[in-house]
């Protein structure tokens, strides 16, 4: 039996979610002294945050 953390046994990440039309990627977003606190946000193939229109904040990664 072999173990889950065997790095032989990892396959590579292939898929990025799409936001409105566009590829984005994960990436940490620091905003603790903002007051946004600190979480996954997405940012589109050119480097820029995808932000939220209404809040003015970058949108969480998991809600694409």
């Amino acid at each position: 039996m072999s173990s889950k953390n065997n790095p032989k046994n990892r396959q590579a990440f292939d898929t990025y979610r799409k936001y409105n039309g566009k590829t984005v990627k994960p990436v940490f977003y620091f905003g603790k002294y903002k007051g946004h606190g600190n979480y996954i946000a997405a940012m589109d193939e050119g480097g820029n945050m995808v932000m939220d229109q209404a809040t003015k904040k970058p949108i969480p990664y998991q809600n694409i």
